[in-house]
């Protein structure tokens, strides 16, 4: 029975009301002073603004939590002014409706937690439960397994969901930082070696952490057991907390890991192993240790290259090396490791291409030159130097200006593309706008206006994100110098 306090919804004719038509109804709803209850079919359950309301009542509790979730979301939504929106479901007590309930959407939080971009697989979960209670006879023992075997995926669903949201802020921060360093390698033909890796973390150990384990123990010598002092365990589980990356290594825990250097960052884990690779927890946690001891990179001062290791395009003799790292930040960020190289006798500058190949070679395959003092001249070694320091000082005036010059047209490109993008979308916006307000209908045209106005807010954040960083900002710091001899 609906008494005056009730408010019928949904097409039906009442009387007291004097109006037809579902959005006239709730527009008096809303208004009255004496109405306290709407009931409604389920034509409310979407396109329906009810924000003024602070409790919503599931007579006819539907399974799939999606169409719940829009019910909820006709009143807990943007107005809403009640600290605390309320939901009651309604179900009769030892039925199919309270196990599922109880042990699916209970247990799914979907009355705290919107599904989002799940809704899809939901519905799909849901749409094979229906059809495995509803299309042959049960026992109670046989629907239980149905809801849990429902309630079991959804769960895992769920929990993939809030692995990807728990670790956003670090794929954001540094996903494409990521992108951008494999870009910058790749302008230069530089690959990083497992090798590196190697030695990266083996000398790490050996000069700053007594007690750790680092040993090869199959013929394999890219596989390593590796285990880390308490302390230092204990230092990298708290950058691991601190910078989102709980579960991307079990080297935190202190134990002995059996650790591969393979420097894909795609490969995927044998059992038992863990892959060590350049973005790996363990290289990130050192290199910030590193940079906090004011030891960013170990300069290789003197080494000496054999005849074997050697390319046939590198003559014998003796160079001098400088690594700069220079870091260049606007709408896309990147770091890239500079290098310069001289041949000591002549001063004849190897090409680019040709110094980086020569650095890597001897970081691989360089030995210590401990007779270097005596071997070279110290003046004439200085004055290499300084021809190399100044040779990167105007490469490196040369790539900021490219640097900025690729900046701004990405940014226009950024801003061209927002224009056209709110050139496409406003119109149909405001002709749907239009077209409530002359249809009479105020709820949806309020509904579409903050559509409109959040549309612009967030395109008015973007373009004042895109300016702020139309300007590069640039930095570069000091690697390291040395001198290398190739012998014959």
């Amino acid at each position: 029975m609906i008494s005056n306090e009730v408010a019928p919804f949904g097409g039906v004719k009442q009387s007291g009301l004097g109006r037809e038509g579902s959005h006239l109804g709730i527009d008096e709803f809303r208004l009255s002073k004496t109405l306290r209850i709407l009931v409604s079919t389920e034509v409310a359950a979407e396109g329906v603004d009810l924000q003024f309301c602070r409790v919503l009542v599931n007579y006819d509790l539907p399974w799939n939590p999606a169409r719940i979730e829009q019910r909820i979301g006709r009143i807990d939504r943007l107005g809403q002014q009640a600290d605390i929106v309320h939901i009651w479901n309604l179900y009769f007590k030892d039925t199919i409706d309270q196990r599922i309930v109880s042990r699916l959407l209970d247990r799914l939080r979907i009355f705290e937690e919107a599904l989002g971009e799940a809704e899809a697989v939901v519905g799909d979960q849901i749409r094979k439960l229906e059809s495995s209670l509803l299309s042959r006879q049960l026992t109670q023992v046989e629907e239980d397994a149905e809801i849990e075997r429902a309630a079991q995926a959804l769960e895992n669903l769920r929990l993939r969901r809030e692995e990807l949201e728990s670790n956003a802020a670090h794929m954001m921060a540094h996903g494409q930082r990521v992108m951008e360093r494999i870009e910058a390698a790749h302008e230069l033909a530089r690959r990083v070696t497992e090798t590196d890796l190697y030695i990266y973390i083996k000398d790490y150990l050996n000069k700053y952490w007594p007690g750790h384990r680092f040993a090869q123990e199959t013929d394999d010598s890219h596989l390593i057991s590796i285990q880390l002092p308490g302390e230092l365990a204990a230092r990298l589980d708290d950058f691991l907390r601190t910078e989102g990356l709980i579960g991307k290594t079990q080297l935190g825990a202190g134990g002995v890991r059996i650790c591969r250097f393979l420097n894909r960052v795609s490969e995927i884990s044998r059992r038992g192993e863990e892959i060590i690779h350049q973005f790996h927890p363990l290289i990130r946690f050192i290199s910030r240790d590193l940079k906090a001891r004011n030891e960013h990179f170990y300069p290789l001062i003197a080494l000496c290259l054999g005849g074997s290791e050697q390319q046939s395009y590198l003559p014998h003799g003796t160079y001098v090396f400088y690594i700069r790292s220079w870091a260049f930040s606007g709408v896309r960020e990147e770091e890239v490791l500079a290098v310069a190289a001289l041949r000591l006798q002549d001063g004849n500058v190897l090409d680019e291409d040709a110094a980086d190949q020569l650095v890597q070679l001897a970081r691989v395959n360089g030995c210590d030159w401990l007779g270097a003092d005596q071997a070279v001249a110290p003046c004439l070694v200085r004055a290499r130097l300084e021809e190399a320091e100044t040779l990167l000082d105007g490469r490196y005036r040369i790539a900021l200006e490219r640097k900025r010059n690729e900046n701004s047209d990405r940014a226009h490109f950024q801003l061209d593309s927002i224009d056209r993008y709110l050139d496409r979308r406003l119109p149909k916006l405001h002709n749907t706008l239009q077209t409530h307000i002359d249809a009479g209908r105020p709820s949806l045209a309020n509904m579409t206006q903050g559509k409109i106005d959040k549309l612009l807010a967030r395109i008015n954040t973007r373009r004042e994100r895109i300016r702020e960083k139309e300007k590069v900002l640039a930095d570069r710091y000091f690697v390291c110098a040395g001198i290398l001899q190739v012998d014959g």
